[in-house]
């Protein structure tokens, strides 16, 4: 049987698509410095913790087979994915959906930290919305910082698995499942992010 080639414009396609990638990643890099920052934070520690759950996860395995006893955050990170830590997520997952949803049928109206109400100048309201557009960016932001945690912490034992470890070959369907639960919940801020961006700008109220 004959061997099969790529097609001749596809990895051309392909490369000018990741080049396009590139390009914007650099560019938002450029527009927004602490951006970069926060994606490399969030991989080192992100790796940190996926080694360090891991050894704890070995280590508090070993007694628990031995016969001994544990307490419950010692049993907790034996488990290495326990259902449990899902809980804050789907709550934050359904905040943020409820947030999105809000701003559908919202009026305009002045930020609650505005003082002066009704009875504040156009520049007082717009500077107000301006710096509640920014707390919920960097909300966003942060939270795509924790997802990145979450996926480096899934890399790792993905890593360990493939290399043939039984343990981490055990619980990676959990730490996947985990990811995917963060993976919704990011996806849920991002819409709202979506959201109260372009309510503010339909309002006349950009980031800069």
């Amino acid at each position: 049987m004959a061997e099969t080639s790529p097609s001749p414009g596809r990895l051309p396609t392909l490369h000018l698509a990741l080049s396009r990638f590139r390009t914007q990643a650099r560019a938002a890099v450029r527009r927004n410095p602490w951006l970069g920052a926060v994606a490399g934070s969030s991989l080192l520690v992100g790796l940190l913790i996926g080694v360090t759950s891991f050894i704890l996860q070995s280590h508090f395995s070993a007694l628990y087979q031995d016969g001994q006893r544990l307490s419950g955050w010692q049993n907790y990170l034996r488990l290495g994915a326990p259902w449990q830590a899902l809980l804050p997520v789907v709550l934050a997952a359904l905040l943020a959906m409820g947030g999105a949803l809000r701003l559908s049928g919202t009026q305009p109206e002045p930020p609650l930290s505005l003082r002066g109400g009704e009875s504040a100048s156009a520049g007082e309201l717009r500077a107000s919305l301006r710096a509640e557009r920014r707390v919920v960016s960097r909300a966003f932001v942060f939270m795509g910082g924790l997802v990145g945690i979450v996926a480096s912490r899934w890399l790792v034992y993905s890593v360990l698995a493939l290399s043939g470890n039984r343990m981490a070959g055990s619980t990676w369907v959990g730490v996947s499942i985990e990811l995917a639960f963060w993976l919704v919940a990011g996806a849920a801020f991002w819409n709202w992010n979506r959201c109260h961006r372009l309510r503010m700008e339909s309002w006349g109220v950009y980031d800069n």
